[in-house]
């Protein structure tokens, strides 16, 4: 006696079926509906079909359904992506083996209709599993139903993805307020200062510096002072010759010479005499 019967699946569609009182909310009722319904396709166990949908076939409420569909997945019997809308029964394959390759191979347009996601993935990985036991023929014949489709896939991910142009930086305005151009002007002096300096290589007193030595010290020659200033300064090594305020050093170095080398110093009156 053979072990299997065959169901239509019109069967569910049939006016005198549905006159028949409604299956009542089970997991029994759902497993059946899950083999046998309008959803099925030609791939064992594998459909496209949403909650409410199959909710409103079996004339179940939403609550009534989850619950009968929550019996079945702990059993391990059924899995479902229901924000993808597909479910797959694991075992239905083992029971609805296809009789020929080219069965396998009219699976083809029924597989490139549903959603693709995690649990399609899942699926197939696990009939091609089955199938290879079947034989090398069976499993061609599935391999080959998404090879072109798996290819172009394949070629778009070795496809190095466009570098997105850098965005150009906004530049900086080149235009400064006047207040802020004077900050800034009096910040880099400021910071001079603070640092210090040596004396330039070619230093000269300003007039106003010459003023000052002709007022302060008339006996000492402005051009003779400075070159001695100068030579003085430009040979002290290190941190001896840099100085915060070089017109304050010039004025204490005219205050403290002692006389002017342009000036011929007096003759000693008793020079000669014994």
């Amino acid at each position: 006696m053979s072990r299997y019967r065959k169901i239509e699946v019109r069967t569910w569609s049939d006016e005198k079926f549905r006159e028949l009182s409604p299956v009542p909310p089970s997991g029994q009722g759902l497993w059946f509906f899950l083999l046998t319904g309008p959803h099925t396709t030609a791939v064992p166990g594998l459909f496209r079909s949403g909650r409410a949908a199959m909710a409103e076939e079996l004339g179940w409420d939403q609550e009534a359904f989850d619950k009968a569909f929550q019996e079945v997945f702990d059993k391990g019997m059924a899995k479902a992506d229901f924000k993808a809308r597909l479910v797959w029964l694991p075992n239905a394959i083992r029971h609805n083996k296809p009789e020929s390759p080219n069965v396998v191979k009219s699976w083809r347009a029924e597989i490139d209709l549903l959603p693709e996601c995690a649990l399609k993935k899942e699926a197939i990985e696990s009939i091609s599993l089955y199938l290879s036991k079947l034989g090398d023929s069976f499993l061609n014949a599935f391999v080959n139903i998404g090879l072109d489709k798996e290819s172009e896939c394949c070629e778009d991910k070795n496809k190095p993805s466009p570098k997105p142009s850098p965005k150009p930086s906004p530049k900086p305005s080149t235009k400064a307020m006047p207040n802020q151009e004077q900050e800034q002007e009096q910040e880099i002096v400021e910071a001079k200062q603070q640092r210090g300096s040596r004396l330039p290589a070619y230093w000269f007193p300003s007039e106003s510096e010459i003023q000052f030595c002709k007022t302060e010290r008339p006996d000492l020659d402005p051009a003779k002072t400075a070159d001695r200033f100068r030579d003085y300064w430009l040979a002290q090594p290190g941190a001896k010759g840099v100085k915060l305020d070089w017109t304050a050093t010039w004025r204490n170095w005219v205050r403290n010479e002692t006389r002017s080398a342009s000036q011929p110093a007096k003759k000693n009156q008793f020079a000669g005499i014994v």
